[in-house]
């Protein structure tokens, strides 16, 4: 079975200065994503998890999982209530 995590999300108050410590703490490397400020992480890992690193779209930083339900939900909050549906924990 896949892992249920399919992407994750760095959202930081700073999101250059944490781009900056990324790479430099694991040599990462970036590319444009969908609006200013969005970057993909390229880890250099195949099969690694994608990653993407971005501003702040509320309070505080934030490190989000976007996942699959593999139970129609199972119970827990927030989760989707479709198996198979992305759902965001």
């Amino acid at each position: 079975m896949a892992h249920p995590v399919i992407h994750a999300e760095i959202r930081s108050a700073d999101p250059d200065a944490t781009r900056e410590f990324f790479g430099q703490l694991f040599g990462w490397s970036y590319s444009d994503g969908a609006y200013p400020g969005y970057t993909f992480v390229d880890t250099g890992v195949d099969g690694a998890l994608p990653t993407a690193i971005s501003p702040l779209q509320g309070d505080g930083d934030a490190v989000l999982f976007f996942g699959r339900s593999l139970r129609g939900g199972g119970g827990r909050p927030g989760a989707s209530p479709t198996p198979g549906r992305t759902s965001r924990y």
